[in-house]
């Protein structure tokens, strides 16, 4: 918990300056949840400064009202190329995740939300620019 907090703080801040090749954020929730979304772009705009520059950014995200927000969707989650442009990504991919995704992803958050099965989730990649 402690971990989650401190990240959240640091991607908030911007603090931790480029430091790979690719950033990979898997069910994200609270503020970092809206940074994904859209709904908060200046942390959207940490997450991607932590990538270098031609860095990739990886998501899987799934949201629904138990979540305090409502489900997500694939529209809503294309709708976002302009805020995340203007982060500083280019979205190259918005899909549904399938279960082998979440398996490959080493979640055990992800597993035990049943995402890919029982709940939505849903693949985001970008590219910094």
């Amino acid at each position: 918990m402690e971990n989650i907090a401190l990240l959240n703080a640091a991607v908030e801040n911007a603090c931790l300056g480029p430091l790979g090749d690719e950033v990979t954020v898997h069910f994200p929730w609270g503020p970092l949840l809206d940074a994904i979304v859209g709904d908060a772009p200046h942390a959207l705009a940490a997450v991607a400064s932590l990538a270098r520059p031609d860095g990739s950014v990886r998501v899987l995200v799934s949201a629904t009202e138990h979540d305090a927000r409502p489900p997500l969707s694939l529209g809503e989650l294309v709708a976002l190329v302009p805020a995340y442009r203007e982060a500083g990504l280019s979205l190259t991919t918005v899909r549904l995740a399938t279960w082998d995704d979440i398996v490959a992803s080493q979640s055990s958050w992800g597993k035990r939300l049943g995402a890919g099965r029982t709940r939505a989730a849903f693949v985001l990649e970008a590219v910094r620019r």
